[in-house]
């Protein structure tokens, strides 16, 4: 069995946000300070976006939302769309 490390290493890059696709509605959870304090510098974030950590976003507006993250910088880390139970 190959020897696969439990615990990302110093070399893995670290992602900022995550985006999770909950079918009519998408969330944005930033996962850095850096990119915590961008969202709130950079959106206009009405109370009921606020889902916890996450920013609800319709899909509509994710595309260009992540692609304006990342030409700041930020890395994102998809997981792709969200299992119903």
């Amino acid at each position: 069995m190959p020897n696969i490390p439990a615990h990302p290493t110093a070399q893995d890059p670290i992602p900022d946000f995550r985006i999770t696709y909950y079918g009519t509605i998408t969330a944005i959870t930033p996962l850095t300070e850096a990119c915590r304090e961008w969202i709130e510098e950079n959106l206009a974030i009405e109370p009921w976006q606020r889902l916890g950590p996450s920013i609800a976003v319709e899909p509509r507006y994710v595309e260009q939302l992540a692609q304006a993250m990342i030409e700041e910088g930020f890395l994102i880390e998809d997981d792709g769309p969200a299992e119903e139970d």
